[in-house]
């Protein structure tokens, strides 16, 4: 897209037949979605083991870095929240967390973690479906 014939915002397609990814450039940042990759981790954020992400996002501004993923695992809310629970705790955040329950059984939860200078944070959700837990992660950082 041009603007004044010069370019604005440029737009970038790629995929196959298992993944594929949508970038926007423009003079404000940068915005990435994809499909069978996980948006770049930070340091500070712990991989979940054992799993791929199905879908992701990431942008870089000035005002910072977001991003995030969504993935599908066996694993039981309680176990997924306190992996992130206790990674974050490691990585020097204030961690809340949260598990929903029903007749005896979780049936999702949430993780939210920001570090002393709210420079950093993750939110990570979780809901028991057909298949198994389904888990979304968010997460920033600001200059």
């Amino acid at each position: 897209v041009k603007k004044d014939g010069e370019d604005a915002v440029t737009f970038e397609a790629k995929g196959d037949e298992s993944k594929g990814s949508l970038e926007v450039k423009s003079a404000d940042g940068t915005a990435r979605f994809g499909s069978g990759s996980a948006a770049k981790l930070p340091d500070w954020l712990p991989a979940y083991p054992g799993v791929e992400a199905e879908g992701s996002f990431e942008a870089h501004t000035k005002d910072g870095d977001t991003g995030g993923f969504h993935f599908l695992t066996k694993d039981t809310p309680n176990k997924v929240i306190g992996f992130y629970q206790e990674g974050l705790e490691r990585a020097g955040f204030t961690v809340t967390t949260n598990i929903a329950q029903q007749g005896g059984q979780a049936t999702g939860g949430m993780a939210a973690g920001e570090d002393s200078n709210k420079k950093r944070s993750a939110y990570i959700n979780v809901v028991v479906v057909e298949e198994g837990t389904r888990v979304n992660v968010a997460f920033s950082t600001r200059p």
